[in-house]
């Protein structure tokens, strides 16, 4: 494939950055659009100087400068407005170091270490190269530069001309524009992508076509405005083309071809100048359709949706685009209803609300029944929920059936039957296909209020094929009928099948109950749509249970049956309200305690059950709490506190089940007291430090790795510039820290990182766990020195779901109270000076003179205990699904008396300075992002 060649700079410069960052364009009109927005974010990533690429032109066969198309003024100014400078070319050729992007290498290690010190670095073709959770890193650059791609002065006055002539054959002075692909090159393409034989469903090419009329119809898309047609290159299907025309105008759309709309301009447009045109008159636009597998329609969704504009597409299924560029927000609806206020649901609803926008970064519509003067609707709006008032046609006729056998149904089935306002309240959901709000999108997310989310939602990680009409669960037992209270809907067909299912309801004379389906909204869904659903089940992990086993790839953990209110009820007195074994099943079966730590401390903190619920976990987990009824040294979820230990000594096993022991040593581990060579890592990598903890532990320990103790002494640890541990006497896996501290000295440790005073602090687990901690400030009235005299607070943070996690530390109090603010990534951790100190959002690791504890993520405890004087932290790390590297980085420790050892000292950190911490190397190979567009070059030239 042809590449853009590129000059030696010109000498303009937009920017003040001495070092840069080349790369050629690859492949059509739209892939070099998406190329270019992925080679930006790199240039921010990598804090280089972006030179303007040459663009393709002539189908390819030629380059032309960036200036030709686009405006250079605009564009490099929206850079420059967020911060990345821009050159017109390259320096010479000898200072230039060339790095190519192959997925198989660490590439971003050597562009971040051995290529750093070059003045230039030109690297290959960007498109599907650029990790995708980069691109989502530098959202806001991204967008800003698709949306600053700019047609030249001659380009903008062909695009105006083209809107007075569409504008002018409606009163309303709009148009709407579809890009329809009927050529016989993308059948072909169609064809080849679909074949492609790797085990993935690609369904979604050419579907409805020929029919497209119907979908635009089902969509939404206004009758009343001019339809200008967007086809692309090539000699059109004859036949495909006709059938797709007769269907659009059977329903009375006002079709108007390219010419018609250009006039005497569109002879004079060279290919790439049309599509230019053609792009810029489709993202102004009253409504645009598309078809989400070409890389055209899909920037074009992209940008109309990150604008808050009508978008949508005919073809149905997912947008493999969205794989290279995860930033198509996903629309998530819920309901909220009067009768939930003043109870936990109010609580539950914010908490939903939070973690979608923080962690899921979704799209939220709310179907709201109540008073606009209530302060849920003000905290929603201020959210930037959107809120939907609906009030439901069938209303009176389904309240009339729900009091048929409500006292009965109530007491048999469900509480919904109870009332009038939550009968409704459930059923609210059967109206969603026809909510105006919702016309554009092809699946929508519903939820019960009672989930919070962990991961960004995007359609594309649903996998395929997706639902034919709804996509539901498994409940408490893998079978069918499922649950509704996590749905994703395939709006088209539940929009065409709608008023059916609605009059199918009210013809009953059940009392709303399904027999062998279910009570209420449940029982209807899984009774109208069994042919559609039964034995298609979404994936547990966009409905994991409290009840069931821990999932730590799950996306939404919903709380099925018991709230947290009542798994607190069955701590404290061993009942579980009206849900029989629920609470003792999520107990045992290990679930229940990380989900409700990540929920009572992260999302939930302000509902004192989920907090309270959360402590409780922490400290059965630390082992300094255990439930009354049971043996405190043989418990499902308790991990003892360690003690420190003498080389050659071993911790006891108190018999924990499998899910509660420390995880094993990675395979290859050698075992304590062997020997193990501490190696430098890759420039720009980070360091596994197990092997840190191996050379450490070497003569040391006589007693298996995973069962070796970390003991501190004031020269035991330190850690290097690579973040290798050294000295001391570790553990490889699992490790259990104990920090020996005396009178005015606090210790706290956390995967082989120490750190007291004022600290940054970044460590990992170990071979066998992903999972990383860092043990953040010990602090006093001398916090620059990091002791305290007679009262110490340990305040630990930090953890990621797999990567190296950073947690950034301000200064401390004279009362030795630390906080940390849990940020909306869930990668991200800020610490800062004291609680109540302007801090927003949810905290956690609260420490008081004498005790601290901290939780940080669903995988991970760090708890600490200490007196007066004295201090102790301990940090419980449960295995994770694969071993990620991790780096450790802290400030320097001081004191009288015992500590965990000096380390070198941290670049001064601001307060509340933002560390994202996803590491790169793992998200390059999160998604085989080449594989997905390689065969279908032709989509990205459409």
């Amino acid at each position: 494939m042809l590449e853009a060649a590129e000059t030696e700079s010109d000498g303009s410069w937009y920017g003040g950055s001495s070092k840069t960052l080349s790369f050629p364009l690859c492949g059509g009109f739209a892939a070099q659009r998406a190329a270019l927005v992925s080679g930006v974010a790199l240039a921010a990533e990598l804090n280089r100087t972006f030179v303007l690429p040459h663009l393709l032109a002539g189908g390819g066969q030629r380059s032309v400068p960036f200036g030709q198309l686009y405006d250079v003024e605009a564009f490099t100014a929206a850079l420059l407005t967020r911060g990345l400078s821009v050159s017109s070319g390259p320096p010479a050729p000898a200072h230039t170091a060339a790095v190519r992007l192959d997925r198989r290498t660490d590439y971003m290690a050597l562009l971040a270490g051995a290529a750093a010190a070059q003045q230039h670095v030109r690297v290959d073709c960007p498109l599907s190269k650029v990790p995708p959770d980069l691109v989502a890193k530098h959202k806001g650059l991204v967008l800003a530069a698709l949306d600053a791609l700019q047609p030249v002065a001659r380009l903008q006055d062909v695009v105006a001309r083209a809107q007075q002539r569409m504008q002018g054959l409606s009163g309303a002075a709009a148009y709407n524009v579809l890009h329809l692909l009927a050529e016989r090159s993308w059948v072909q393409q169609c064809a080849k992508w679909e074949g492609t034989a790797d085990g993935v469903v690609r369904d979604n090419c050419m579907n409805n076509t020929a029919s497209v009329g119907d979908k635009l119809a089902l969509h939404k898309v206004d009758k009343q405005l001019p339809l200008l047609l967007l086809a692309g290159e090539g000699e059109a299907d004859a036949d495909l083309l006709q059938a797709a025309l007769d269907s659009l105008q059977s329903l009375d759309y006002r079709v108007v071809r390219w010419e018609e709309a250009l006039g005497e301009d569109a002879a004079a447009l060279a290919a790439d100048e049309a599509a230019l045109v053609g792009y810029s008159l489709a993202l102004a636009a009253h409504q645009f359709a598309g078809n989400s597998v070409s890389v055209f329609s899909a920037l074009l969704v992209l940008q109309r949706w990150q604008a808050d504009r009508f978008a949508t597409y005919y073809n149905g299924g997912n947008i493999p685009l969205e794989a290279l560029l995860p930033l198509y927000p996903m629309p998530w609806v819920f309901t909220y209803n009067d009768w939930s206020a003043g109870t936990e649901y109010e609580y539950m609803v914010k908490a939903a609300v939070t973690s979608a926008i923080e962690a899921a970064r979704m799209k939220p519509f709310c179907m709201y029944s109540g008073s606009e003067a209530a302060p849920m609707h003000k905290w929603l709006v201020k959210k930037g929920v959107r809120i939907i008032r609906h009030d439901p046609g069938w209303k009176e006729a389904l309240i009339k059936e729900g009091r048929r056998y409500r006292e009965k149904y109530s007491e048999l089935y469900s509480h919904l039957y109870r009332t009038d306002g939550a009968l409704v309240g459930a059923f609210q959901r059967i109206d969603i296909p026809i909510l105006p709000e919702l016309d554009q999108y092809n699946y929508v997310l519903f939820t019960d209020c009672d989930v919070f989310f962990r991961k960004q939602m995007k359609l594309f990680d649903w996998g395929t094929p997706l639902p034919t009409a709804l996509g539901l669960g498994f409940e408490n037992e893998d079978k069918f009928p499922y649950n509704d209270g996590v749905m994703l809907w395939n709006m088209p067909y539940m929009r065409r099948t709608n008023a059916a299912f609605v009059a199918w309801i009210l013809n009953q004379t059940n009392g709303l109950y399904f027999t062998g389906y279910g009570p209420v909204d449940q029982g209807a869904f899984n009774q109208y749509y069994e042919k559609e659903v039964k034995g298609r089940p979404i994936s547990k992990n966009f409905n994991s249970k409290m009840y069931h086993e821990l999932r730590k790839s799950a996306r939404i953990v919903h709380f099925h049956g018991p709230k947290p209110n009542h798994y607190l009820q069955w701590f404290l007195a061993q009942k579980c309200g009206t849900f029989g074994d629920m609470c003792k099943n999520g107990y045992e079966k290990g679930g229940l305690c990380p989900y409700a730590i990540e929920y009572g401390t992260r999302w939930a903190s302000e509902w004192p059950a989920a907090r309270r619920l959360a402590n409780n976990c922490i400290n059965l987990l630390a082992g300094s709490f255990h439930l009354a009824w049971e043996d405190p040294l043989n418990q499902p979820c308790q991990q003892q506190q360690p003690q420190a230990t003498k080389p050659g000594t071993q911790h006891k096993d108190h018999s924990a089940p499998a899910h509660a022991r420390q995880p094993p040593a990675a395979a290859g581990t050698p075992a304590a007291g062997g020997n193990s060579v501490v190696q430098a890592a890759p420039a720009g990598s980070v360091t596994e430090s197990t092997d840190a903890r191996q050379a450490a532990a070497a003569g040391s320990s006589n007693g298996p790795a995973s069962e070796a103790a970390l003991v501190g002494s004031a020269e035991s640890s330190a850690v290097t510039e690579a973040g290798r541990a050294q000295a001391g006497s570790a553990g490889s896996s699992g490790v259990s820290v104990a920090g020996n501290a005396q009178a005015g000295t606090a210790s706290s440790a956390a995967a082989g990182v120490a750190s007291a005073g004022s600290a940054a602090a970044e460590g990992d687990g170990t071979a066998a766990s992903s999972l990383e901690v860092a043990s953040g400030n010990a602090q006093n009235s001398a916090a620059s020195a990091g002791v305290a005299a007679g009262a110490t607070a340990a305040q630990g943070a930090a953890a990621s779901d797999g990567g190296s996690a950073r947690a950034e530390a301000g200064g401390g109090t004279a009362a030795g109270t630390a906080g940390a603010t849990v940020t909306s990534d869930p990668h991200t951790v800020l610490a800062g000076d004291a609680l109540g100190v302007g801090h927003s959002g949810f905290k956690t690791g609260r420490a008081q003179p004498g005790g601290a504890s901290a939780f940080t993520d669903s995988s991970a405890v760090v708890a600490g205990t200490g007196a007066a004087g004295a201090g102790q932290a301990a940090a419980a790390v449960q295995q994770q699904e694969e071993a990620q590297r991790g780096s450790g980085m802290a400030g320097r420790a001081s004191g009288s008396g015992g500590g965990l050892g000096t380390v070198l000292p941290a670049p001064p950190v601001a307060t509340q300075s933002r560390v994202t911490v996803r590491p790169l190397e793992a998200a390059t190979a999160e998604v085989d992002v080449r594989d997905l567009l390689k065969p279908r070059e032709g989509a990205m030239q459409a």
